[in-house]
């Protein structure tokens, strides 16, 4: 399989709401989209992947996921550190993100690797619906 390929099924595997293959194969083209992955034996045990809008220097993290099997282990702050290190190479200056509010390890993630909490969105987030909490980071 292709990395688009297995970014798609464990996109599927992970969230309710996954982006279509054809989305995540258009995305992964675009000039903009920053992507990380890490890979152990042959298999996809996680990805992040974003957008840096070079014209303003500013970065948005759309998705970050790790393998059930694999959480807990340090993949995704490797995988977040790695995005972060991409963003910065092309210039953005700031990175934000949304995560659901009830999400909590994701938002433990985030915090303790340098991003603050900067808004909520009431009702963002549909099956289950949740808040989306707003979240950024500054180099």
């Amino acid at each position: 399989m292709t990395l688009i390929e297995d970014i798609f099924k464990l996109e599927q595997f992970c969230f309710e709401d996954g982006w279509s293959f054809e989305s995540i194969k258009d995305f992964y083209s675009n000039d903009n989209s920053i992507f990380s992955h890490i890979y152990i034996s042959g298999e996809l045990v996680g990805y992040a992947f974003g957008e840096c809008k070079k014209s303003i220097n500013e970065a948005e993290l759309y998705r970050i996921a790790v393998s059930s099997q694999n959480r807990k282990k340090g993949y995704g702050k490797k995988l977040l550190i790695d995005f972060k290190n991409k963003c910065q190479k092309v210039s953005c200056n700031i990175i934000f993100l949304e995560v659901r509010q009830k999400n909590f390890d994701a938002i433990k993630l985030y915090l303790n690797n340098g991003f603050e909490t900067i808004g909520l969105r009431k009702g963002y987030y549909k099956n289950p619906d949740d808040n989306a909490v707003l979240m950024q980071y500054k180099f």
